[in-house]
């Protein structure tokens, strides 16, 4: 063998063992560390906090969260009610914290209209939360649990950071305190304070028709009053107002008794929106197909969401809508929108001819 292959023989003899050693000693890259489980619900919590969350949908976040408030074998139906209000009570406050952050920081249209409306939801949903636990708060903290999927839905659309990852996340778990805090005042509303009997909440779908509230002789068989006197007329000439905006903004602020707004016969091209303080107003129109509002906001402009598009949108208690049409428009096309809501004793009443999906007593 020439002496440069001889070298070179020699060179790959004393390379092999140091690159046998090399592959057999050196660590293989450690795996991603695994995330911790989440912690199970406390089965172990006392029987009245068991049988209450029985009620829930969301039964171990239900049983966490009464578990955290130290309930006792001898809390009643009403301490356990209280204790899960208080507890999403407690909630809203960092959210509305997140919200004005991300709003004071924000330089993007959209995400500077996803906080506003945040904003807005969360304090709705404050205010819904105000009565304490009863039968009667079934319908406000409905409305509560809906204002907080609209805070959440309004950063669904801007979901392009960690901060709005982490908010939506949050919602959520409010969410599930809302939602079960629902499900436990329903079972109260049907079952009383019989805990063992309580059971999550059920509808006509599983068979299961409420009893229908005794109505009135001044109302009519959907709940509609009769022969309601005008106190505002608007119209397109000889009115009190040419608009309905106009016609809301001139109602009393936290009134007593019925504001009634007759919108009579006509197209009116706007969006209406009535305030948390404008309470007891009632919209009246001539019927279908001849009071007319029509919005055309879309949720393709930048820095408006679905959210702002309703044609009438209420935020407020004990407010009618009675026997008016309102459409908006989508790609060009105008979509008529009516349905019959009812919400913390509020009355939508739009046609009979189609029902809609409504959300945290937004009208389109």
């Amino acid at each position: 063998m020439p002496p440069p292959l001889r070298l070179l023989a020699l060179l790959l003899l004393l390379h092999l063992p140091f690159a046998l050693s090399s592959r057999h000693h050196h660590k293989a890259p450690a795996p991603p560390p695994r995330k911790a489980p989440p912690p199970a619900a406390n089965y172990a919590a006392p029987l009245p906090v068991l049988l209450a969350c029985n009620a829930t949908r969301f039964r171990p976040a239900c049983v966490a969260t009464l578990s955290a408030a130290n309930v006792t074998a001898a809390s009643s139906p009403s301490d356990l009610l209280a204790a899960t209000l208080s507890a999403l009570r407690a909630r809203l406050p960092p959210a509305v914290s997140t919200a004005r952050s991300v709003l004071a920081s924000s330089k993007n249209v959209n995400l500077t209209a996803a906080a506003t409306n945040c904003l807005t939801a969360l304090s709705l949903s404050s205010n819904r939360l105000a009565p304490p636990p009863s039968p009667s708060a079934l319908m406000p903290a409905s409305a509560s649990l809906l204002h907080l999927y609209d805070c959440w839905s309004a950063y669904k659309y801007v979901n392009f950071s960690r901060t709005i990852y982490d908010a939506m996340a949050y919602l959520n778990d409010t969410i599930t305190v809302n939602s079960n805090y629902i499900s436990m005042l329903a079972a109260l509303k049907r079952y009383g304070d019989d805990t063992s009997h309580w059971a999550p909440p059920q509808t006509e779908r599983d068979g299961y028709w409420p009893s229908p509230a005794a109505s009135g002789g001044d109302v009519d068989a959907l709940g509609v009053p009769k022969g309601l006197p005008a106190d505002a007329t608007v119209c397109g000439a000889g009115c009190d107002y040419k608009t309905v905006r106009e016609a809301v903004a001139a109602a009393p602020d936290n009134g007593g008794k019925r504001f009634v707004v007759y919108v009579k016969q006509g197209v009116y091209k706007e969006t209406v929106s009535v305030p948390w303080e404008k309470t007891n107003l009632v919209l009246v129109g001539d019927g279908m197909g001849k009071t007319v509002i029509t919005g055309d906001l879309n949720a393709d402009t930048p820095g408006v969401s679905t959210f702002n598009t309703a044609t009438v949108g209420a935020y407020t208690r004990h407010t009618h809508l009675l026997f008016l049409i309102c459409t908006y428009l989508c790609g060009g096309i105008p979509y008529t929108y009516v349905h019959r809501w009812i919400c913390q004793h509020s009355l939508y009443y739009c046609d009979r001819t189609r029902t809609t999906f409504t959300k945290s007593m937004r009208w389109r």
